[in-house]
Parts: C-alpha cells; structure tokens; sequence
C-alpha cells in the first residue's frame, strides 16, 4: 500500500529533466610488438579517402582507403589522423609500392 502523502501529484505534461550521461569511452590499447613495419601517417586527405605514410627510412608511402585491409581492434577509417602511429604491409602495383594492410596503434 503507498502513503497517499508521499506521493506527489504532478502535472499531466510532466517528464523528467534530461540530464547529459557521463560516459568515459573505452581507451582501445594496440600492442605494437608484433612484426609490422611502423610508420606515421603525414597527409591524410579525408574527402578524397587517400593519404602518405613516414616509413622507417624517410621515404613517402601512398595509402587509399578504397584498397586498405584494416587490422586490429582500431578497424575503421574513423581512426586514421596525421600523426597516427601505424604498421602497414606493402603491395606492389603498376603505380609502384602502396599499402594493402593497416593496423592503428
């Protein structure tokens, strides 16, 4: 049985306040001890899907979004920044080297 004075009446129109969630996202944590060759992603051109890795030697390595195979837990294109710390796998094609595989640490 509920107390009759406990019980407030409200307004039929009523609905509670919204208030903003405090939801901290998930820290997605990328081992970087495995066999891939590292790099750092230097241009990353978002409307167009294509970019250029650093490589260990200095040298400029093409990426297109269109021909990545993503690896890893950080699987979307959504994570992909210049500065970004990645490993990568080499193809050659008839435009020389690019990257088919991509993992983001």
């Amino acid at each position: 049985m509920i107390q009759k004075e406990l019980v407030k009446k409200r307004h039929p129109n009523w609905l509670p306040t919204p208030r903003p969630l405090k939801i901290v996202p998930d820290q997605i944590v990328v081992s970087e001890n495995d066999l891939f060759p590292k790099g750092e992603v230097i241009k990353f051109f978002q409307g167009q899907d294509y970019g250029f890795i650093k490589d260990q030697h200095g040298r400029d390595v093409y990426f297109h979004l269109g021909e990545l195979d993503f690896v890893g837990p950080k699987n979307t294109k959504n994570f992909i920044k210049v500065g970004a710390r990645i490993g990568y796998d080499l193809s050659w094609t008839s435009h020389g080297q690019h990257v088919r595989r991509i993992k983001i640490y």
